[in-house]
């Protein structure tokens, strides 16, 4: 997928799933578990606004999201620095307070980026 916004030449690769697997979203550095990539080196806001809206928003809430690498601890603790009322950012930071391992957590659109509110229709 032609992904631009984080940069102007950035790709994704979309794996439509299997019989027994659940589709997948390698998203390099376009989409983090509860963040998005910077747009200040060499991309741009509204574009990347436009990447999410016609190409991440339609795929199925199952996908899963593998990014490049994550910042998801940090990204929770950004999130409720800004909305400290944030049910499902309290929640899963809860969580990997509980011991659930952020290096192996695996998120999907429809929990890492509709519920946590990163983009919407």
């Amino acid at each position: 997928m032609d992904t631009p916004g984080h940069t102007m030449s950035h790709i994704c690769l979309y794996f439509s799933g299997a019989e027994s697997e659940q589709p997948a979203l390698f998203c390099g550095d376009t989409l983090f578990n509860a963040g998005i990539g910077r747009c200040d080196l060499g991309g741009a806001p509204e574009i990347m606004y436009q990447t999410f809206v016609e190409q991440f928003y339609p795929l199925a809430d199952d996908v899963r999201i593998f990014p490049g690498h994550d910042y998801i601890e940090n990204n929770l603790q950004f999130t409720l620095d800004r909305e400290p009322d944030n049910q499902s950012a309290q929640s899963l930071c809860a969580q990997f307070k509980a011991g659930l391992s952020a290096e192996s957590y695996v998120s999907t659109i429809g929990h890492g980026a509709r519920n946590q509110c990163l983009f919407s229709p």
